[in-house]
């Protein structure tokens, strides 16, 4: 990145009330020079990292977080406690069961954790392969026939 690419979004605004021979400056000079300048758009995934934060820790609503491969996973694991029927639908609200669509969801986590075999770093290994057992335990919980 070149010097003028870097300071392309600063902008000095002198707003002494004399100018530089010493005559005093006008409102509409001073005021003229001091309009805000709209920030640069952020160009680096640090700035992505600093949004606010709301009061459960993530993102405000609305927002978009940078995507990681655990948030993938945790994603999908909600997905599928909703089709389990063990949380509710956070669109509607209702809570209902789709076993086939857990199973595919399940299996899909499966295969990732297959196909990425020794390309994670050990805490993504690690929450894949409790996430999966957590997973794998609800389904055979909520699928076990129930004895009166």
């Amino acid at each position: 990145m070149n010097h003028d690419e870097k300071d392309a979004g600063l902008k000095v605004v002198d707003r002494r009330a004399f100018d530089e021979s010493g005559a005093p400056r006008t409102v509409e000079e001073t005021v003229a020079e001091a309009a805000p300048v709209p920030p640069p758009p952020p160009q680096t995934p640090a700035a992505e990292t600093s949004a606010p934060k709301t009061e459960t820790g993530g993102a405000p609503r609305g927002s978009l977080q940078q995507l990681s491969f655990g948030h993938f996973c945790l994603s999908l694991a909600g997905s599928t406690q909703v089709a389990l029927g063990l949380i509710p639908n956070p669109q509607t609200n209702l809570t209902t069961k789709d076993l086939g669509a857990a199973r595919q969801t399940i299996d899909l986590l499966g295969m990732l954790q297959e196909k990425t075999k020794g390309n994670l770093t050990t805490e993504e290994a690690g929450l894949l392969e409790e996430l999966l057992y957590t997973l794998r335990m609800q389904y055979i919980e909520v699928t076990k026939p129930k004895v009166p």
